[in-house]
């Protein structure tokens, strides 16, 4: 009988493990890795520079909407519809180098199965740029966030993924979180630009 009892608590102790750690979520707050605060990068640049850089961006996006390249490559986008959204840009110390959390509004009729009540999505991704003396090269690098209802939304979804989640354990190209000062000398560089 106590072996039943004994069997009975542990299968009762195991499952309850298993529902709290991934139905519910406690297991979740691993895959954070936020920077130390001896590595956040404080790198600002002036307004002038931060604004001249979005103007630039929002061209090259519109550029890549149009030919329908990486990220603009969505049947729901459209030159007419789709407006972009500059939320973000992290610098280097030098500011050469640059990662840029970009989010698009769409209409929701352009989705296969439109909300009702909601008259906008907001998808959202993140991009490297490397300055160079004809402007900015931009490569695609993720993650990528789709259908969020609104802005805040996107914009806290593309944030937690690039500064608490971009960190990929054991992995030579995602080694920092993009505003960790480490990043700029990582070997993401090398994967994306040489």
């Amino acid at each position: 009988m106590s072996k039943k009892i004994f069997s009975l608590i542990l299968v009762t102790f195991l499952s309850g493990i298993v529902y709290f750690g991934w139905i519910y979520g406690w297991i979740s707050f691993k895959w954070n890795t936020d920077t130390p605060d001896a590595f956040l990068n404080h790198t600002v640049p002036n307004q002038q520079v931060y604004q001249e850089d979005k103007r630039t961006l929002v061209q090259a996006f519109t550029a890549q909407l149009k030919s329908r390249r990486d990220f603009f490559n969505d049947s729901s986008f459209s030159d007419s519809t789709t407006t972009i959204i500059i939320d973000t840009i992290v610098y280097s110390p030098d500011f050469k180098k640059m990662g840029i959390l970009v989010i698009v509004k769409n209409p929701t009729y352009k989705q296969i199965m439109p909300k009702k009540n909601v008259k906008w999505f907001y998808n959202s991704t993140c991009y490297l740029g490397k300055r160079r003396d004809t402007g900015i090269d931009l490569k695609i690098c993720g993650p990528t966030f789709t259908n969020a209802d609104d802005l805040k939304d996107a914009s806290y979804n593309i944030r937690e993924g690039c500064f608490r989640r971009f960190v990929v354990k054991n992995n030579t190209v995602y080694p920092y979180n993009l505003n960790d000062k480490r990043f700029w000398e990582s070997k993401t560089w090398k994967h994306y630009f040489d």
